[in-house]
């Protein structure tokens, strides 16, 4: 009987060992394609942010000159500038914005274990 208990025990640890070994051959083949992946969203990502906040500051800032011109034509008035500055006042955070996800895109790039790193760092601290 004792035998018997021992054969089961062995079976069913062998089972597991292999179930374990399966399971870190899957993950040894598929991290590096994770990697990859996780590395080519961001780029794009950011890369597709940055674009979108630099055409909207852009589209800002002509929007402040048209509307700096009209006041000059209109009332021609010496405070023509305000809409510029305006204008300027709304587009600034896009640029400031753009300007980290330009960042975050040439990280990747250049330095895609710096920032594998610090994206695993991010995720243990949440």
């Amino acid at each position: 009987m004792n035998e018997e208990i021992q054969n089961k025990l062995l079976g069913y640890l062998s089972k597991v060992e292999n179930s374990i070994n399966d399971v870190v051959d899957f993950g040894s083949d598929q991290v590096p394609l994770l990697v990859q992946e996780i590395l080519i969203y961001t780029g794009i990502e950011a890369a597709l942010y940055a674009t979108l906040q630099i055409i909207s500051s852009l589209f800002f800032l002509y929007i402040g000159k048209k509307m700096s011109l009209a006041i000059k034509e209109v009332i021609n008035d010496e405070q023509h500038y305000i809409p510029i500055v305006f204008s300027l006042m709304i587009s600034t955070p896009f640029l400031c914005s753009a300007l980290e996800n330009i960042l975050i895109v040439l990280k990747v790039y250049f330095a895609p274990r710096i920032f594998l790193l610090e994206y695993i760092r991010e995720i243990i601290r949440n």
